[in-house]
């Protein structure tokens, strides 16, 4: 175990010396009865952890676009149980930021609606419902016996479902978890709640010059956004972006070593799975790609290749619009 002062050097500021990303993950006394003392996470998000939750690591926001299956929307929840903790961490949040002593901080779980919302923090509850250090400086509300938020003792900091920008209004959002799945009526206003969250961390959260909140994005890869693909590729040095198909990113064990190809034309949109890559294709010429999957998905992608690219693969298509996503 080592300590992690995230938010500087001087003991004074802390209730309590918060402990590193992995004990965090593997003591049973936080959330590892959990993830089963950190066996429960593959090793590829156990990695992505403990780069983003280092010293010298500029970034505060991640954006994860992997492939269904991969764990992403679990890898989101557990980082930001993580940063709950740290802030739970400090003797008084309102004052290291300072932020007016009536006011609460907030972290927020956001989605495509309201229902969706409170599902996102209600797998958030299934993490810290099973610690301990959060059972003790802290008391879980529930309704119906569904866990509905958490609240913290001894700190102004609420944690509550938001679906729409105008819940946000005179927030001081410390940290935020979205889940942006495709949804073509609601993308606009995913968009726009999303930049009122990252303006409202970048601007409440910063002290000597330097951000302290987060942010985290859980994407698909079939929701037609332009403004997300804006910061997918232009993003500054404060953000992660992650992606990865499933064979990357889930144990090598999961998939045999056989491998089929997915040819893309990119000029004429078309994709067309293949056991054996052509002699001319070889060279893979202008204009083409080829993928290899595992054998296992070559039924599927004869059916459909552009799903197992998207889905599967983590690879991000053009949609009718124009718009790459």
């Amino acid at each position: 175990m080592s300590d992690f002062l995230y938010f500087g050097n001087d003991l004074s500021i802390y209730r309590e010396i918060p402990v590193d990303i992995d004990t965090f993950i593997e003591d049973p006394y936080f959330i590892g009865k959990y993830t089963d003392c950190g066996k429960r996470i593959y090793p590829f998000w156990r990695n992505t952890l403990r780069e983003f939750f280092s010293i010298d690591n500029p970034a505060k926001n991640i954006i994860v676009s992997t492939a269904i299956g991969t764990g992403k929307t679990r890898f989101c929840n557990i980082a930001l149980s993580y940063s709950l903790y740290l802030f739970m961490c400090l003797k008084n949040p309102n004052e290291f930021f300072n932020f007016a002593s009536e006011c609460n901080a907030v972290i927020a779980f956001c989605g495509v609606g309201d229902i969706y919302a409170k599902q996102l923090l209600m797998m958030f509850g299934d993490i810290i419902t099973s610690s301990s250090w959060f059972r003790a400086h802290g008391e879980f509300i529930f309704d119906d016996d569904k866990f509905k938020t958490y609240k913290p003792l001894g700190v102004n900091i609420i944690i509550e479902p938001v679906y729409k920008e105008d819940q946000l209004y005179g927030s001081n959002v410390i940290a935020y978890n979205i889940s942006w799945i495709a949804d073509k009526y609601n993308n606009r206003d995913t968009s726009d709640l999303y930049k009122s969250l990252d303006a409202r961390v970048k601007s409440r959260t910063v002290k000597n010059a330097e951000q302290y909140g987060f942010g985290f994005v859980d994407i698909e890869n079939n929701c037609g956004d332009g403004y997300m693909q804006h910061v997918w590729t232009d993003c500054p040095d404060t953000y992660m972006t992650i992606g990865g198909s499933q064979w990357e990113i889930r144990p090598q064990y999961t998939f045999g070593i056989e491998r089929c190809a997915i040819i893309t034309d990119r000029i004429k949109g078309h994709s067309k799975a293949v056991d054996i890559i052509p002699e001319e294709l070889r060279e893979i010429p202008d204009g083409y790609d080829i993928i290899l999957v595992p054998k296992e998905f070559m039924q599927m992608a004869k059916l459909d290749p552009d799903a197992v690219l998207q889905e599967i693969a983590g690879i991000r298509l053009k949609e009718e619009t124009g718009n790459d996503i």
